[in-house]
């Protein structure tokens, strides 16, 4: 093979042989040729797979159309009854009422001699087939074409020469097939005559549908249902849903019920609500045990009551314990164990739960108690003493025998403060001591006698001067106490108690200069001494203790 001289100078005067041959599309050509041609079958091919459901129909439409241009009316032998009437007799029979029972017009029995069935079973119908015409023995031939209908047609003759008896057709429970939208439907119908009955051998019709009217019941249950979904639920009177389930559980016990459980769930709904809300026990009616004790008052024996109850159960007692644990026993007032107590004794009284949460109070109330007593918190202040704590104890457990000891010691303690304020002539103070006692102990049979003997002692008009010499004693202030001791003596000379108020003042002198002495207090001492000398100049015992006091401040 030569190739064209290039621009190479190298090249450009030779001639340059290839040993290949040179190369052609004739194949590809080719190749390209038969694969459109089996695109092109394969195209038209598919394409007749898809089409060719679709106008099939409108095919077999076309061919049973033209069987039916050509076939020809029939007449019944001895009467003139065409294809064409009784067509006409069917159309005006369905066009009255098309969905109910279709009832054929009656054929005067006198033009027809008798009509024989040439078949003994009826001819079904069958849509978009024209069944070829019924031979018949010289007697009656009936052939009856229609326009497309949804239902079959009876046509029932009995011989008679007085009256024509119409047979209706029989509803049937299948629904009815509806042929294409042009095509034409031929049903064909036969009877079997007996001597005196006839029996249709096709029955075939539209179903009417009964409507269902509602009963009472069935109102009065959707009544309620809309009560409680408007909260309507035990008010107002006369117009809530469960004045409405007594209503209807005089007549449908089992829809009552549907109503009885829908007001009770409301109510477990709302109290688990409150639960989660922490809502137990406030604010009045509206709270879990509120709407707990509404259920149970409705329908006391309700399936879900035991559930719902030691659930709200199990929720009192962990706020119990919740107080308890940060120290709120009887305070602060509204948030303490002991309210909450309350509710719980009178939500559940005989559960093992609220003797166990009682116990743990009581515990509680005890420790506050003798916590108070060393503090000498025995009545006062209010609100902090032994004397509530153990009224709280046995508020909530009267029977308590510990609390009812403990105030029984309290009231003793009252007496021994009161009987030593008698001895002291304190006739007031002993007196208040017996009073707070008795508040304790209404029946102390030791301080209703030292009260008599107070009352006695307090007849005395100098007595108050007794109790004033006698306050002045103890408090140290011995001049103050001489001169009462003065006044007692100018008001009754022979006063019994004269003579132990003036040796309580001597013996008082003496004390406090013997104390001041030991401290090495000389001179406070000597201080004392010469102010019961100036009162008691042949006090002997100050005296000497006078002399000794001299002589250590000589040495």
């Amino acid at each position: 093979m030569q190739i064209k001289q290039g621009s190479d100078p190298v090249l450009k005067d030779r001639i340059v042989f290839s040993p290949h041959a040179p190369q052609t599309n004739e194949s590809s050509g080719g190749k390209s040729w038969l694969i459109g041609t089996l695109l092109i079958i394969t195209g038209l091919l598919g394409s007749s797979f898809y089409f060719y459901p679709q106008i099939l129909p409108y095919v077999e439409q076309l061919r049973k159309d033209h069987l039916s241009d050509n076939s020809t009316p029939t007449v019944v032998e001895n009467n003139t009854v065409t294809q064409a009437d009784t067509a006409a007799n069917i159309a005006d029979i369905l066009q009255r009422k098309p969905t109910a029972e279709v009832a054929t017009e009656a054929i005067p029995a006198k033009t027809v001699a008798e009509v024989k069935a040439v078949e003994e079973k009826p001819a079904k119908t069958v849509t978009g087939i024209t069944p070829t015409p019924t031979k018949v023995e010289d007697k009656a031939k009936v052939v009856t074409e229609t326009k497309p209908i949804e239902q079959k047609v009876i046509i029932a003759e009995k011989v008679e020469e007085k009256e024509p008896i119409i047979a209706t057709a029989k509803p049937t429970l299948k629904e009815p097939v509806s042929p294409p939208p042009s095509s034409t439907t031929k049903v064909a119908t036969s009877t079997v005559k007996t001597d005196t009955t006839l029996v249709d051998k096709t029955a075939t019709s539209a179903t009417e549908s009964t409507p269902i009217t509602k009963t009472e019941a069935d109102t009065l249950l959707e009544k309620g249902l809309a009560q409680i979904a408007s909260k309507n639920l035990t008010i107002p009177k006369g117009d809530n849903a469960y004045e409405t389930y007594q209503a209807l559980a005089k007549s449908d016990p089992t829809k009552a019920q549907q109503v009885l459980d829908g007001i009770m769930l409301w109510f477990f709904n709302e109290s688990k609500n409150d639960i989660k809300l922490g809502k137990l026990i406030a604010p009045p009616r509206d709270n879990a045990v509120f709407f707990y004790e509404k259920a149970k008052a409705l329908n006391p024996e309700h399936k879900g009551l035991p559930a719902h109850h030691d659930m709200v159960l199990q929720e009192l007692n962990r706020i119990i314990e919740k107080q308890l644990k940060r120290g709120y026993i009887s305070f602060p007032v509204k948030n303490n164990a002991r309210a909450t107590y309350q509710h719980l004794v009178k939500f559940a009284p005989n559960s093992r739960t609220t003797k166990n949460a009682l116990k743990k109070i009581i515990t509680g109330l005890n420790d506050i108690a003798n916590k108070q007593l060393k503090k000498r918190h025995y009545t006062t202040p209010r609100g902090n003493n032994a004397y509530e704590t153990y009224k709280i104890i046995l508020n909530i457990d009267k029977d308590n025998r510990r609390a009812k000891a403990n105030i029984q010691n309290l009231a003793d303690k009252y007496y021994k403060f009161a009987y030593d304020k008698y001895k002291a002539q304190s006739y007031r103070s002993s007196l208040s001591f017996v009073n707070t006692g008795l508040k304790l102990v209404p029946n102390h049979r030791k301080l209703k006698n030292l009260k008599s003997s107070i009352r006695k002692a307090s007849r005395d008009p100098q007595s108050a001067l007794v109790s004033k010499a006698n306050r002045e004693i103890s408090k140290g202030q011995l001049s103050s106490a001489y001169s009462t001791y003065k006044k007692l003596i100018q008001a009754k000379p022979n006063h019994a108690k004269a003579p132990g108020i003036l040796s309580k003042i001597k013996k008082k002198f003496t004390s406090k200069a013997r104390y001041a002495f030991r401290k090495k207090q000389l001179q406070q001492s000597l201080a004392y001494i010469n102010e019961g000398l100036a009162m008691f100049p042949s006090h002997t015992e100050l005296k000497k203790l006078k002399q000794e006091i001299l002589a250590s401040l000589s040495e």
